[in-house]
């Protein structure tokens, strides 16, 4: 009878990719166990056969479609107990994973393409939301907590982010872990002044990998580059206007130092 707050963590999918009821033996899941072939290898140079990849995305498929049957249990329960239609259920995740993308296998953190950035965010909100509405706009993880605090008519504290129901999200500020692969010879500049930055807009994301000098910047158009395989700045491509204003805006969120 009491108002609730469950954080239900589903550890799948995620690597070793070993689905229940499914044989797991593959490659890229012993990869620790194979001595001519490291982890850091298989992630950024990837010598493995083609059939020992498309086994492995295969299993990582199953563990999606496994995580899903236990979200719908818990949906289930939710009916079972009375109290589904006045619960705001969310569902999101903290990372997208590459398999294969730009030469990625089998990780996330390292890069900010969208195989890795782009994530999930469902809201069952009955009375709230209309069933089946779709977002179309982009929104942010940081979006999330105010956006429920807003539902749940609790004030929230000054944090960045907004409420979704009465605010449009701005641009999406990312940044990647510090990079502890050696094999990973993409990222040029040790510790946290290592990471890549990038901002995200619906029409376009900027990339900046730090180097000696300039460093390396990439520009892509995701309407018309969704795969994100053509980098503007490389080809002189980039409008002028566009690349600005996203410098402007990373600016804002990378700290001074």
């Amino acid at each position: 009878p009491q108002p609730f707050y469950a954080y239900v963590h589903y550890f799948d999918p995620h690597w070793p990719y070993r689905p229940p009821g499914e044989d797991g033996e593959c490659m890229v899941n012993n990869i620790q166990s194979i001595k001519k072939i490291s982890r850091g290898e298989m992630m950024f140079k990837n010598p493995l056969p083609d059939e020992e990849n498309d086994r492995a995305c295969e299993l990582y498929r199953k563990e999606v479609t496994y995580n899903a049957d236990q979200v719908g249990r818990m949906l289930d329960t939710l009916d079972q107990m009375g109290i589904a239609d006045n619960t705001i259920v969310v569902f999101t995740a903290d990372h997208g994973h590459s398999l294969g993308e730009h030469n990625y296998w089998y990780h996330h953190g390292e890069f900010l393409y969208d195989a890795s950035m782009s994530i999930p965010l469902i809201i069952k909100a009955p009375g709230k939301l209309a069933a089946g509405a779709v977002e179309e706009d982009q929104v942010r993880s940081i979006d999330v907590m105010p956006t429920l605090l807003g539902m749940a008519r609790v004030e929230a504290p000054d944090m960045d982010g907004v409420n979704l129901l009465t605010e449009r999200a701005g641009p999406a500020f990312m940044e990647t872990d510090i990079s502890y692969f050696k094999w990973n010879k993409r990222r040029y500049v040790k510790g946290v002044n290592g990471k890549l930055r990038g901002v995200r807009t619906p029409d376009w994301k900027l990339i900046y990998t730090p180097k000696k000098g300039a460093g390396k910047w990439e520009l892509f158009d995701l309407k018309g580059d969704p795969k994100e395989l053509t980098n503007l700045l490389k080809t002189g491509e980039a409008p002028k206007e566009v690349t600005t204003a996203l410098m402007a805006e990373m600016r804002k969120w990378m700290p001074a130092e």
